[in-house]
């Protein structure tokens, strides 16, 4: 036990593995004791239902690919150890999450077992048997009635297990296995106590005492407990017994039973065990309709299973949409092509889902060729398959053909057939939206915002959030960002509330960047972000969040920890797109630690990446202008920015302000780097303002502007102090002590300021006198000389202000 717990306050990841009955709850509790923790409860019943031990223990659904899955998990423990029971009887996503948890939270798994290769690595510490001295002693505790005879047959039938232990002594007799004392025991109960106990055992995890039959007046042999989510037994094995003992006429018989003791969801399942495959149908199908996703798609293949050949092309495809639905593309493929029939609009349908299966799997080719069949079939006939087969090609094409000009032709033909039919109409106005912003025409706005409205009316929730993610991503490339921030935020609000953890993690990863990247972010959102990328290092847009979050952990002057960042980043960036965002960080970081070199290395891999819709390449542009102008280093800046991404376009202004300054035009160079920082400000850009107006300053004050200088340094630090720029603010800061230096070297002799830097330093004027071979008169009158001319109240006032001169 204490090696576990070493474990688990180490961080590392445990499996207490043993025979059923060991003890491994019992060392799991004593583990756990006093540390925050969640408990996901594995069952044999459950061991198909997708993520069900999950969801058991951070009490919400899951669903989706398991990378999200486990980003959700992370995001839900929030530091506390996640403890999976059982975790033999894990459903295989739940595994392949828990793989992916491995390293990432603190994990807890019992299990009878070894798991999968990839939880292999897991710290397994094996919970043995008693030994014969400590079974015997557990034996006379539990049993003090049995004889010395007894209690040596009882220890040597249960080999050390505990549950054994207890379990094998039926009023004072040993039995030779659980399922004999099991039969014992029941037999002493009446035919519908026993029954109660069977139908517990037939559910298959706890449940309530109406579901199951129990009253306080019942005599259930002492084998129920309370749980959590209802009644159950002290241990899984004896609901084992009782199924080995049960007959098939009472089995047939208490499924029926249960079926119409339970909700639909449940009672489906009743009523195909209890040989009812039609009423589990019929079961299943009302459950759906009101169901999650998820367990929409589970009851409609219950539904579809349940009536075999007899099930129609119409639930077949019903389920397969719910698997889409639901991000389970592998089962959405396999109902889809299981319809078999003749009519081309079924075929269609079926093909149409296939195509979104694979693209949901990364495969394009197929999924492309799996469309292109489906129209095939329908082409022409204007029904409302057709048109979802068109609106779905739109949907392809624009993200394949990014930035082509065509793509709004196919997106606008896919539309008008959406309205004609009345079909896929919020998906076909996402396409739209899409495609316009894809080749920077404007349209997109409305586009978004009527899918919404659409979307809304149907409950398809889905299209909602894709269309307020896309409207916010838009308003990040085109303005307003401030526009961007705020919806972002109520869609982080609205999603969390919904509990749309996949949706809820795109918006954060989107206000990361329009915040952090620009300069608009706190210590709050800096944590935030951190903490996302822990939970969610397979984010698909991670390469967008590790440079907003580098950057803002620059703009606090954490250089260490925004390389850290990017180092990481670099271990999961997958094209070059996302090594030019990481690449823009990089610049960030060469202008502020001043390393001129490394700014150059961040251009250079810039110029060879593929420059696609981003165009953040022109912030990089920005920061090597400024490196220009704050250092003069002779830096060939390259042309990063994209017409798609206006926004930034004030990088331009920046770049002819610099021709003006090497070309000698300083008062011209510094009103355009005036007019930028303005510009910038009022888009929202803090960082970028608030370095231009610096070097604004630096350019005036060069060029003898004393005054502009003055007014474009005194911008500088009001924008810092908003935003809390600290690189910038180091320079402002740095520019203003070189300002006073000048302003009490004006104003003061050699003399007054040796004598006031000693004062500063604690010297007294006896001392300083004798120091300087003067007298104390001397002395005390240079001071009150240099406090009237600095206008100090005090001599310690006026020493202080000579100590920020003198070193």
């Amino acid at each position: 036990m204490r090696l576990a717990r070493s474990c688990v306050d180490d961080g590392r990841s445990v499996l207490l593995r043993g025979p059923a009955g060991v003890g491994k709850t019992t060392t799991m509790r004593a583990v756990t004791h006093g540390i925050p923790h969640l408990v996901g409860q594995c069952l044999p019943l459950l061991s198909t239902v997708e993520h069900h031990p999950l969801s058991h223990a951070v009490r919400t659904s899951l669903q989706g690919p398991a990378a999200d899955v486990a980003a959700d998990v992370s995001s839900l423990l929030d530091g506390r150890v996640l403890v999976i029971e059982d975790a033999h009887w894990a459903d295989p996503a739940s595994l392949e999450v828990l793989a992916l948890l491995k390293g990432r939270v603190r994990l807890l798994l019992t299990s009878r077992t070894g798991l999968d290769v990839a939880l292999q690595l897991l710290t397994t510490i094996e919970i043995p048997p008693l030994d014969r001295r400590s079974a015997r002693a557990l034996a006379r505790r539990i049993h003090p009635h049995l004889d010395d005879a007894a209690r040596d047959r009882l220890v040597s039938v249960a080999h050390g297990n505990p549950l054994l232990i207890k379990a094998l002594v039926t009023r004072d007799a040993v039995s030779p296995t659980l399922v004999d004392a099991m039969t014992s025991r029941l037999s002493e109960l009446a035919d519908e106590d026993l029954d109660v106990l069977a139908r517990l055992a037939l559910f298959g995890r706890p449940a309530a005492a109406a579901i199951i039959g129990w009253s306080a007046d019942a005599h259930d042999a002492g084998l129920l407990v309370d749980h959590d989510d209802g009644l159950w037994f002290e241990h899984a094995l004896i609901a084992d017994a009782l199924l080995a003992l049960m007959d098939p006429e009472r089995r047939v018989r208490l499924h029926g039973d249960l079926a119409s003791r339970c909700g639909d969801a449940d009672a489906a399942r009743h009523h195909l065990l209890a040989g009812n495959p039609s009423k589990a149908a019929e079961a299943a199908i009302r459950a759906a309709r009101s169901a999650t996703p998820a367990s929409r798609a589970s009851l409609l293949a219950l539904a579809v299973n349940s009536q075999g050949d007899r099930a129609s092309s119409r639930l077949r495809l019903d389920a397969a949409a719910a698997f889409i639905e639901a991000h389970r593309p592998s089962q959405a493929d396999e109902m889809a092509a299981s319809v078999v029939e003749d009519d081309v609009e079924v075929r269609a349908e079926s093909a149409l889902y296939r195509s979104q299966a694979a693209w949901l799997l990364g495969d394009v080719e197929r999924a492309v060729r799996l469309r292109d069949d489906g129209l095939d079939l329908v082409n022409g006939s204007h029904s409302p398959i057709e048109a979802m087969l068109l609106v779905e090609r739109a949907a392809q094409v624009v993200r394949l053909r990014f930035g082509d000009p065509a793509i709004v032709s196919v997106a606008s033909d896919a539309l008008a057939v959406a309205n004609r039919a009345a079909v896929g109409r919020a998906r076909a106005r996402n396409t739209m939206g899409l495609a316009l912003a894809h080749t920077g025409q404007r349209g997109w706005e409305e586009c978004y915002q009527q899918a919404a409205v659409i979307a809304r009316a149907e409950g398809n929730v889905e299209e909602e959030c894709a269309a307020m993610f896309w409207m916010v991503s838009a308003y990040g490339f085109f303005g307003p960002l401030r526009r961007a921030i705020s919806l972002g935020s109520e869609m982080l609000e609205r999603t969390e509330q919904l509990g749309l953890r996949r949706w809820h993690s795109h918006f954060l990863g989107a206000s990361t960047v329009h915040r952090l990247g620009t300069g608009n972010g706190d210590a709050d959102l800096l944590e935030r972000a951190r903490r996302f990328l822990l939970d969610d290092p397979l984010f698909r847009n991670r390469p967008q969040v590790d440079m907003a979050l580098a950057t803002g952990l620059v703009d606090v002057g954490d250089l260490d920890g925004a390389r850290a960042v990017l180092a990481e980043g670099r271990r999961h960036v997958r094209n070059p797109e996302g090594v030019s965002l990481l690449a823009v960080a990089d610049a960030e970081i060469g202008l502020t630690s001043g390393v001129v070199e490394d700014l150059v290395a961040a251009l250079e891999e810039l110029a060879t990446c593929e420059r696609r819709f981003f165009g953040m390449g022109a912030a990089a542009e920005s920061a090597a202008v400024h490196c220009v102008l704050q250092t003069g280093s002779a830096i060939e800046i390259p042309r990063l920015g994209s017409p798609l991404q206006p926004t930034l376009d004030v990088v331009d202004l920046e770049r002819a302000a610099l021709d003006d300054w090497l070309s000698g035009r300083a008062r011209l160079a510094s009103k355009q780097l005036a007019a930028a920082a303005t510009e910038w400000s009022r888009r929202g850009f803090l960082r970028f303002s608030a370095r231009a107006w610096y070097s604004a300053s630096e350019v005036a004050r060069a060029g003898g502007m004393e005054l502009e200088a003055e007014r474009a340094l005194a911008e500088a630090a009001t924008l810092c102090r908003r935003a809390q720029l600290e690189p910038v603010a180091v320079l402002v800061r740095t520019r203003y002590d070189d300002r006073h230096r000048r302003r009490v070297q004006s104003l003061l002799t050699a003399r007054e300021i040796e004598i006031l830097s000693m004062v500063a330093s604690g010297d007294t004027s006896p001392t300083i006198a004798a120091q300087l071979h003067i007298s104390r008169t001397t002395v005390n009158t240079h001071i009150e000389a240099a406090r009237l001319k600095l206008g100090a109240a005090t001599r310690t006032q006026a020493a202080a202000m000579v100590g920020q001169v003198v070193p």
